[in-house]
């Protein structure tokens, strides 16, 4: 069975978890964000992937990131 790390990207946490393919969690946490800091969130990513990686066999990652929305159009 495939397990997936999945990160859940926001303003104050970000949020993580390993998911087998039918949706069960195997392990999950959070940590705070660094908006200003792109090495550091980065560091984290490695991190906590690398660490999960000897514990599970992740086929994938995935993210959910928030994005820019254009107040004159709505997209």
């Amino acid at each position: 069975m495939r397990n997936f790390m999945v990160f859940d990207v926001g303003g104050t946490n970000i949020k993580y978890a390993v998911i087998n393919e039918q949706g069960k969690f195997l392990t999950k946490g959070d940590f705070p964000s660094s908006p200003y800091d792109f090495d550091q969130f980065h560091n984290n990513i490695v991190s906590i992937t690398m660490e999960n990686k000897q514990k599970y066999n992740i086929a994938g990652l995935a993210f959910s990131c928030p994005g820019g929305v254009d107040s004159e159009t709505g997209i």
